[in-house]
């Protein structure tokens, strides 16, 4: 089956791999390719579609204590455990490899964002909307949302309250957020792309495939760490406000 998503929008790239990430979940030896039209995933069909999607109605998010600087009082960016589908997947992809500084994967996180908010309010969109989801739309179709704080991945949704004079939170004003956007690109940079050695203004660079690969070899494909053909991509860090956004990424 084909998601459709566009590889030079890094959010739509990295959900690609958050959803066959969560097939694996159900099913064994999956499979991946990228096309220009999305990311084919094998051997998705419209019933495990269905559960992948359906795991998440059921999802709950908590800080990750033990990973936590200060249990008793999490910081606003502290590593969360993503309980779902009988799992517990931990999600601190905004943190560098010691949890302690912003990744370059944390483009829109702030002092005034907490990253429990964001994932906890996505989580709640996709159980509302969740029987509304097609394979063809899950990531392009934009939702019309009353407060949906964003992590900033998404180059079509990079804009600030500054840019428009005013915040629609504020303004009770609804918006278009893309919930399946922002929790599997979440889900997407935690399982492909392991924190090192990295920072917040380092412009992230990732890679697609056109080859069907089976899964541990797409982990090692996405960061081109494996002599298979790929296509090699970079977007920019962008300053916006007191926040940051990533641009469509380019090919190198």
């Amino acid at each position: 089956m084909l998601i459709r998503a566009d590889y030079r929008n890094v959010a739509e790239y990295l959900a690609g791999l958050g959803f066959l990430e969560a097939t694996s979940w159900f099913e064994a030896g999956v499979g991946a390719r990228w096309t220009d039209e999305g990311i084919e995933i094998i051997p998705l069909d419209d019933e495990l579609f269905r559960r992948v999607i359906g795991c998440f109605r059921e999802a709950q998010v908590e800080f990750d204590l033990p990973a936590c600087k200060n249990p008793a009082k999490p910081p606003k960016e502290s590593p969360l455990l993503l309980k779902v589908a009988g799992k517990e997947v931990p999600l601190n992809s905004w943190l560098d490899h010691l949890l302690e500084k912003k990744s370059v994967w944390s483009p829109g996180i702030s002092g005034q964002v907490a990253v429990m908010m964001i994932v906890r309010n996505a989580i709640d969109h996709i159980k509302k909307i969740g029987y509304e989801a097609k394979s063809h739309s899950i990531f392009g179709k934009e939702f019309a949302i009353n407060g949906c704080p964003q992590f900033r991945l998404d180059g079509s949704a990079a804009w600030t309250t500054i840019d428009i004079g005013f915040s629609p939170n504020d303004a009770a004003i609804e918006i278009a957020a893309r919930p399946f956007v922002e929790l599997f690109s979440i889900l997407g940079a935690q399982s492909f792309f392991p924190q090192v050695s990295s920072t917040r203004r380092e412009n992230p660079q990732y890679f697609v495939w056109d080859e069907m690969l089976p899964l541990p070899i797409c982990r090692l494909a996405a960061r081109g760490a494996i002599p298979v053909r790929t296509r090699k991509f970079t977007a920019r860090w962008l300053d916006a406000g007191s926040y940051g956004a990533l641009s469509f990424a380019e090919e190198l």
